[in-house]
């Protein structure tokens, strides 16, 4: 009978040393770190999210690039015959072969 009454003090007091009221220092440092891990996730969430908007935005700035890219080559020999141009020149200085 004494066996038992140790055995249930000793489950008694290991269920206190667990419990909330006893440890609240314990489990208030595990909850506040949950609750921070929780926020950097949501961050690193928002984080990615908003560099995969800016992501779509450069490729679409350079796609754009490319097609004024492409206008640019094809105008090229064009400007090439104004620079021959006796009237270009003379308003504009020599500037094609620089």
């Amino acid at each position: 009978m004494e066996m038992e009454s140790n055995q249930q003090q000793l489950i008694e007091a290991l269920d206190n040393r667990r419990s909330f009221a006893q440890n609240k220092f314990n489990y208030t440092i595990f909850y506040v770190s949950s609750g921070a891990t929780v926020c950097m996730f949501i961050i690193i969430l928002v984080l990615l999210s908003y560099s995969v908007h800016i992501g779509e935005d450069i490729h679409a700035l350079t796609t754009k690039g490319n097609i004024i890219l492409d206008d640019i080559q094809e105008l090229l020999p064009i400007v090439k015959k104004m620079c021959v141009h006796e009237n270009f020149t003379n308003s504009y200085g020599n500037i094609c072969n620089e």
